[in-house]
């Protein structure tokens, strides 16, 4: 995909209804958007990203890496090096002044870390082919208690869900139309999950019943004025090919 940049900032926060709605990172035709429940109660807990592209379709894990190098509030914790592909393990968003940051973490050794993002990413680089990961990982936390950020990995019954607009089963090529927002478990991984020309995918935040939980209605992110200087990123680089979300 050729280097993107950013085209609209200015919805005021409002739910959204359809694609028009949102803020759009990248150039091209096509739009695909992000939506994110991190179910934790807190102001704006679910937020919607639209994301622009041509040429080959991405998939979810690309879209992932994009916008997290081109919104500075974005951050995901995840590992490159899983047995089916990238693995996630967390997500956060900062909504407060404060820079942003994670406590509580741990290795997979379960001793405790403090993750550092580069390009909004921090990725925990395990041993490579496995899911060697810390158990007890959804103790980690924002520092800043407004941000958002859970995390998890199978326990203690919380994990992120990948879901798109369809009937399902995904790939929709049977699709003639994505309905947000009408919510189906993709039963595909970050990897293997590639975006649709107007297609939604949403990852949400388990409970802890372990039971997927359907996204909420969302309202648009609206990027910072000062994110303009980091508009542009390439997904031709990603280290990320053919990698995985954990979900059921």
């Amino acid at each position: 995909m050729a280097a993107a940049a950013l085209l609209a900032a200015g919805n005021a926060l409002g739910q959204i209804a359809n694609l028009d709605d949102l803020n759009y990172w990248g150039t091209g035709s096509k739009r695909s958007a992000l939506v994110v429940d991190w179910n934790d109660g807190k102001t704006n807990e679910v937020l919607a990203w639209g994301f622009r592209w041509d040429g080959t379709a991405p998939t979810v894990g690309d879209l992932l890496v994009s916008l997290a190098a081109a919104d500075p509030r974005l951050f995901f914790r995840v590992d490159s090096d899983a047995t089916y592909g990238l693995a996630l393990f967390g997500i956060g968003y900062q909504t407060g002044g404060s820079p942003f940051g994670v406590t509580g973490a741990q290795d997979s050794t379960g001793a405790g870390v403090t993750p550092v993002f580069v390009s909004g990413i921090n990725d925990m680089n395990l041993i490579s082919g496995t899911t060697d990961a810390p158990l007890s990982s959804s103790l980690a936390a924002p520092v800043n208690a407004t941000d958002h950020y859970s995390e998890a990995w199978n326990s203690p019954n919380r994990y992120w869900t990948l879901f798109f607009s369809g009937s399902g089963p995904y790939p929709a090529a049977a699709e003639a139309s994505y309905t947000y927002p009408a919510w189906t478990e993709a039963g595909a991984g970050l990897s293997g999950a590639t975006l649709d020309d107007g297609g939604w995918y949403a990852l949400s935040y388990s409970d802890p019943g372990f039971l997927a939980v359907t996204p909420g209605a969302a309202v648009a992110a609206v990027p910072e004025p000062s994110s303009i200087a980091l508009c542009f990123f390439a997904v031709g680089a990603l280290f990320y090919a053919r990698k995985r979300i954990h979900c059921r």
